[in-house]
């Protein structure tokens, strides 16, 4: 089958890799992605991506996708955009760029101070439960 990445221009982070034999198709694919599942079908701009054909059973990964293809994706904490070029110059008072710091079982990816925040937790949680053996 062949490979398609889907984008909706308006969105930051609105692209999407869908299986499917014609354009038509592929967008309805993706608009059945979390990542699309909103967006307006006349505005969907679907592209070949032959480097993913034949990949249905084994689809790109975000991870994949940020770290060898150059896409960005959301810290699942913040929100800030996670890229893996990100560098000084891409910040944005509004909307900061981070690199990728701990990627999650399930795909999701936190920047440094969430992964920081979210281990500050995890340590609290255990002493809370060590105080409570004891």
């Amino acid at each position: 089958m062949k490979a398609w990445k889907v984008d909706d221009p308006e969105l930051e982070n609105g692209s999407v890799i869908v299986f499917a034999d014609t354009r038509s198709m592929a967008k309805q694919q993706a608009l059945r992605t979390d990542q699309l599942w909103d967006a307006e079908f006349c505005r969907l701009r679907p592209r070949r991506a032959p480097k993913f054909d034949g990949r249905e059973e084994s689809p790109p990964t975000v991870r994949e996708l940020v770290e060898e293809h150059g896409w960005a994706t959301d810290c699942m904490g913040c929100g800030c955009r996670i890229d893996a070029d990100a560098d000084a110059s891409d910040e944005d008072e509004d909307y900061p760029v981070r690199r990728p710091v701990e990627w999650l079982e399930h795909g999701s990816v936190r920047c440094a101070d969430c992964a920081a925040r979210a281990d500050e937790r995890d340590a609290e949680r255990q002493r809370r439960l060590r105080e409570r053996r004891s």
